[in-house]
């Protein structure tokens, strides 16, 4: 729900004679002149001829100023709606806020102007006008007290939402709309008190229909996992899951409560139920393939990793396809693999070090060191030097290979590895 959503109001027009509405009848002892100039703007407006019946009152309104005459406050409240019609809001404004001084205890003009105030966008104002036209009008709406925490909730003054919020479920318990139940979740999130939003949005994820229960069913379990409520979150999404078997966002949202749970099993489980719903996107082919790495199956690692349509996004997971190769002893063609990336300019570092690793392990020193001599300067880890200074070892170099080992030793990382190769080189 957004901060400013609309307020379903429609304005209150009220020139009947003898209405009686709030504590008194603001339209007893009109006086004569100012019954006549209201009958006179009524037929204009009637005739379509609104702008005229403003400069009517307005101007009648000015000549009362001018002799010293008390203005009637339901003129007042005439001319603010005909500007509200006229969507001349300030001016409307003005003219309310005129009435309610003049005329304060009339719901109707309290309402209006809590309305004309909303529309400008001030909304701190709007709140207090709800809530005094609530406390005058002898209907007591509930609609009102939501109207004023939702103008409440807009200015940002969450204290004075929620209170405002709490008098409307304590007086009217039994009127509570299902969609009101939005605004008190956004209300305790705004607060910080997501614990206290959660009997809300159980209520939401239960009642709402259609695509609107998806969603709040969607926010509850996020919320669950968010406040580590582990149980509550496994049973909803285990109940959503049986409940809606079909749908795809449950058993993703299963996996990753396993997933953060380190149940890679379950986890995998999930995903590939899902995946079975729903095409899976390059990211959830990641991580179906890191889920399978990390449970120790390198074979679909590999199979998902391979998956992926992006070349992008393919190179950004050669250092876990190269893993699960070699955890699968499919050593050359991890270097195979390596050799087709390492064609393309935007190869990193970390790759090639990582072939020059791989090399090393196939006893392929000359061809280690050719690499390690290259990437060395440029490495800031000082695995390179480390790696060259063992290549050379292995090659017979061994005056090189202290040279690569002492400046190995200077990196924090490398230093007590280098250390060890020093001392077994003299």
């Amino acid at each position: 729900m957004d901060k400013r959503t609309l307020l379903l109001l429609v304005f209150i027009i009220f020139l009947q004679p003898q209405l009686t509405l709030g504590k008194d009848n603001i339209q007893a002892d009109i006086p004569f002149s100012t019954a006549i100039a209201l009958e006179k703007a009524r037929n204009m407006t009637q005739a379509d001829k609104r702008s005229q019946a403003i400069d009517l009152l307005e101007t009648f309104r000015k000549k009362l100023i001018e002799t010293n005459k008390q203005i009637h406050p339901f003129l007042l409240f005439t001319l603010g709606n005909y500007s509200m019609e006229a969507n001349h809001i300030e001016e409307a404004t003005r003219y309310y806020e005129d009435c309610v001084k003049n005329g304060g205890d009339f719901s109707p003009a309290w309402l209006n102007l809590a309305k004309a105030c909303y529309d400008l966008e001030q909304f701190n104002r709007a709140g207090q006008c709800f809530v005094r036209g609530y406390e005058l009008e002898t209907e007591k709406r509930a609609v009102l007290l939501y109207y004023a925490a939702n103008a409440f909730f807009s200015a940002r003054q969450y204290p004075k939402a929620m209170a405002v919020f709490n008098r409307l479920t304590k007086n009217h318990t039994g009127e509570i709309q299902p969609s009101w139940h939005e605004l008190a979740v956004h209300i305790f999130l705004a607060l910080e008190q997501p614990k206290n939003a959660l009997p809300h949005m159980e209520y939401l994820a239960q009642n709402m229909d259609g695509t609107a229960r998806t969603t709040w069913q969607e926010a509850l379990l996020y919320q669950y996992m968010e406040l580590g409520m582990d149980k509550k979150a496994l049973d909803f999404v285990t109940f959503l899951t049986r409940e809606y078997p079909l749908e795809p966002k449950w058993w993703k949202g299963l996996a990753r409560f396993s997933l953060d749970n380190n149940k890679m099993e379950n986890a995998i489980v999930a995903m590939t139920l899902y995946s079975f719903l729903t095409p899976l996107t390059d990211n959830e082919k990641k991580l179906m393939a890191d889920l399978y790495l990390a449970a120790g199956i390198p074979a679909k690692a590999v199979e998902h990793y391979q998956d992926i349509s992006t070349p992008e996004k393919r190179l950004a997971v050669t250092q876990n396809t190269v893993i699960a190769l070699r955890q699968m002893n499919l050593d050359q063609k991890a270097l195979e693999l390596l050799d087709q990336v390492l064609t393309t300019e935007k190869i990193s570092i970390k790759l090639k070090m990582l072939k020059g690793d791989l090399l090393f392990y196939l006893e392929q020193y000359q061809a280690a060191e050719t690499l390690f001599e290259t990437l060395a300067p440029k490495d800031n880890s000082g695995h390179s030097w480390l790696m060259l200074g063992y290549s050379r070892w292995n090659l017979g170099k061994i005056q090189s290979a202290r040279t690569a080992m002492a400046r190995a030793a200077t990196f924090k990382q490398q230093k007590k590895a280098a250390a060890r190769a020093i001392k077994s080189l003299k």
